[in-house]
């Protein structure tokens, strides 16, 4: 499905020893529907985590298709949520990679993973984004600081594709914006808008430091994907790397949902009671029930299909209506691919008896 030259794609993870448990989740889904020989699967994690390796590595590390890459940052001394944002504002400095599908701890992917999925008809990485979250309040007001608020014209959701050298572009940027400055200190002015209205001073009292004069922000609001692709779109750079699939437009984008994160999406129905790991078993037996059907699986039921298909929708906020649609297209396709690969096989085999 990918050619004889297809782009190289990495898989990139920001993590600590901590979320060794749902990493092994992940591990699991990517062993499945993530192709091997694609790229890497880069896993950052923090200075100190070196001794608990073991305990982080994939379960089946003997025997893994998958090439893994581990390495390990300083932690900078501010908040850790922001700390593991700015940690991918900079992951181009471990990858030459065409591109990068970075994703949280808790995803699993729950789809194979093919040339369409990821790209469009021309080559260029389909971004899933929302309109409707980039009009709430937050999101502007947290941006602003880095790029101008009215460039906040989508919020990608993840799993976030990107392209290294955008990134590259992005804070070469943010350093030649303010003589002297960097991407780094847009961070530091952020967190100390954030610190002095915790001290109960007016934001934007400082002559202009905060996003918003006037306006209230936290730390939860920081969105390192909302400045990139703001970035993107305000100067143009690199924008024709991408195509923007919106969520909220009419008709539906045609895209195909390929992984969520299981701890931190959907909405009530999506978050029935059910844990983590609970959903994720369930998007992962139902996403090879899926593909493979019960004539190579005795043991799938349409029961495993249908709460995977319950999952994904739920975890689409109502907005990406027919995501499950889309999803068994796709997997339509991808078994007559695989149906006919193994019948040119078997034939071939025959000839040579």
């Amino acid at each position: 499905a990918w050619g004889a030259a297809p782009p190289r794609v990495d898989v990139v993870v920001r993590a600590s020893c901590h979320d060794r448990a749902q990493l092994q989740v992940l591990f699991a889904s990517l062993e499945v529907f993530w192709p091997a020989d694609l790229g890497d699967i880069v896993v950052v994690l923090d200075e100190g985590d070196e001794s608990a390796i073991e305990s982080v590595r994939p379960a089946n590390w003997a025997t893994t298709r998958h090439s893994f890459r581990f390495l390990y940052e300083r932690v900078p001394c501010i908040d850790g949520t922001v700390a593991r944002q700015v940690s991918l504002a900079n992951l181009d400095r471990h990858t030459d990679a065409d591109f990068v599908v970075v994703v949280a701890p808790d995803t699993v992917f729950h789809t194979p993973v093919t040339p369409d999925v990821l790209f469009d008809n021309v080559g260029r990485a389909v971004k899933v984004v929302s309109s409707a979250a980039a009009r709430q309040p937050s999101v502007s007001r947290a941006t602003e600081l880095f790029v101008a608020a009215s460039s906040v014209r989508s919020v990608e959701l993840l799993p976030f594709t990107v392209a290294p050298t955008t990134l590259t572009a992005f804070r070469e940027w943010a350093r030649t914006r303010r003589r002297g400055s960097c991407y780094f200190d847009d961070v530091l002015r952020f967190l100390e808008s954030v610190a002095r209205q915790e001290l109960g001073e007016r934001p934007g009292s400082d002559g202009g430091a905060a996003p918003s004069a006037g306006v209230a922000v936290s730390v939860d609001e920081f969105c390192w994907r909302c400045q990139v692709d703001a970035f993107v779109g305000a100067t143009n750079r690199s924008r024709s790397l991408y195509t923007f699939a919106d969520i909220d437009a009419a008709p539906a984008p045609a895209h195909v949902p390929f992984a969520l994160r299981v701890a931190g999406e959907g909405d009530a129905a999506f978050l029935d009671g059910r844990s983590p790991t609970q959903r994720a078993a369930v998007l992962v037996r139902g996403g090879i029930c899926r593909v493979l059907g019960a004539h190579l699986v005795p043991a799938c039921g349409k029961e495993h299909v249908d709460a995977a298909n319950k999952l994904i929708d739920a975890a689409a906020f109502a907005q990406q209506d027919g995501s499950t649609k889309r999803v068994m297209q796709h997997v339509a396709m991808f078994r007559r691919v695989v149906a006919e690969t193994m019948g040119s096989r078997r034939d071939a085999d025959r000839g040579a008896r």
